[in-house]
C-alpha cells in the first residue's frame, strides 16, 4: 500500500516488492535487480509515506540469508540496500538524499535497519566486509540519539527496542571481529560497546560483545571503563584480569582463547 501511495499501481517498485516477498516465502535467492529496486524505493519514498514495510522486508531477507548471495552483483545490491536504509533511519536523510526536517529519533525504522545489518553478520563470509560499515553506524546521528535518555513513555519504548537491536549488532560485529584479519574497526566497536554497557549493564549481549572485544585487543584503560560500567560477573572477571595485566599475550593484549562465552 505504501508503494502504491507513492508510485501508483503496477509500478516497477511494486513488482520488485512483491517478488521479494515471494522470495521470503519460498526462501529463494532474490534477483539482483529486485534488491537494487528496493534500495531505490527506500531512497525515493516521500517522507510522509510509512517506510516500515520496506525496512521489515529488508530485515526478513537478511534474516533468511538471502542478501549478498546468488547472482553476480548481489554484493553490490546489498551495499545499495544497506546504504539506503541506514542513511534514511540513522542519518536523518530525506527522499532522494535530501536532508530531513529534524534529527532522527529512535523508532521502528531505526530498529529494523539495525536488525537488518545485524542479520547480515549471520553470513560468515560477509562479516569482515561489514565491519567498517558497522563502525560508521556507531558515529551516526541516530546512534548517538538512541543512547540519550528520554522521559516520554512512547519514545522510551521505541528507544528500548532500538537499543536491543543495537546490542545484537554489537555482539554480531564483535564475533566477526574475533576472526577478522583486519581489525581497524576494533576501537570504535569497543568504545561504543562499553558506552552502551554503561546504559544497560545487565544486558547479556552487550556483556558478551565487550568481552569479545576486550579479549582480542583490550587495553588496561578499556578494561577499567568496562569495570566502571558494573557488568555481569563473567565480564567483570575478564576485565579485572586485563586491567591487572594477568592475561597479557606477546603483543600486550589478552589472548583471544581466554574468553570463551
Amino acid at each position: 500500500e505504501c508503494i502504491r501511495q507513492a508510485f501508483g499501481c503496477d509500478s516497477s517498485q511494486e513488482e520488485a516488492f512483491l517478488a521479494l516477498c515471494q522470495n521470503c516465502s519460498k526462501v529463494s535467492p532474490p534477483k539482483v535487480r529486485h534488491v537494487a529496486s528496493l534500495a531505490r524505493t527506500v531512497r525515493q519514498l516521500p517522507a510522509d509515506v510509512p517506510a516500515v514495510p520496506l525496512f521489515d522486508l529488508s530485515r526478513r531477507l537478511a534474516a533468511l540469508k538471502l542478501l549478498g548471495t546468488g547472482e553476480p552483483g548481489a554484493h553490490e545490491a546489498l551495499e545499495l540496500l544497506l546504504d539506503a536504509i541506514l542513511r534514511r533511519s540513522l542519518d536523518g536523510e530525506g527522499p532522494n538524499g535530501q536532508p530531513a526536517i529534524g534529527p532522527p529519533t529512535p523508532g521502528p525504522t531505526m530498529m529494523l535497519a539495525l536488525q537488518c545489518l545485524a542479520n547480515c553478520f549471520i553470513q560468515v563470509h560477509l562479516g569482515e566486509a561489514l565491519l567498517p560499515l558497522a563502525a560508521q553506524v556507531l558515529s551516526s546521528v541516530g546512534w548517538l540519539a538512541m543512547w540519550e535518555s528520554s522521559s516520554c513513555a512512547d519514545v522510551a519504548k521505541n528507544t528500548a527496542r532500538a537499543r536491543d537491536a543495537a546490542a545484537t549488532l554489537l555482539l554480531n560485529a564483535s564475533v566477526a571481529l574475533r576472526t577478522a584479519r583486519l581489525r581497524a574497526a576494533h576501537h570504535a566497536l569497543l568504545q561504543s560497546s562499553i558506552a552502551a554497557l554503561r546504559a544497560l549493564p545487565e544486558n547479556e549481549q552487550l556483556n558478551l560483545a565487550v568481552g569479545n572485544l576486550l579479549a582480542v585487543g583490550g587495553s588496561a584503560d578499556d578494561a577499567k571503563l568496562a569495570l566502571q560500567a558494573q557488568p555481569l560477573p563473567a565480564l567483570r572477571l575478564l576485565a579485572a584480569a586485563v586491567f591487572h595485566g594477568q592475561m597479557d599475550g606477546p603483543d600486550g593484549c589478552a589472548f583471544p582463547a581466554a574468553w570463551q562465552p
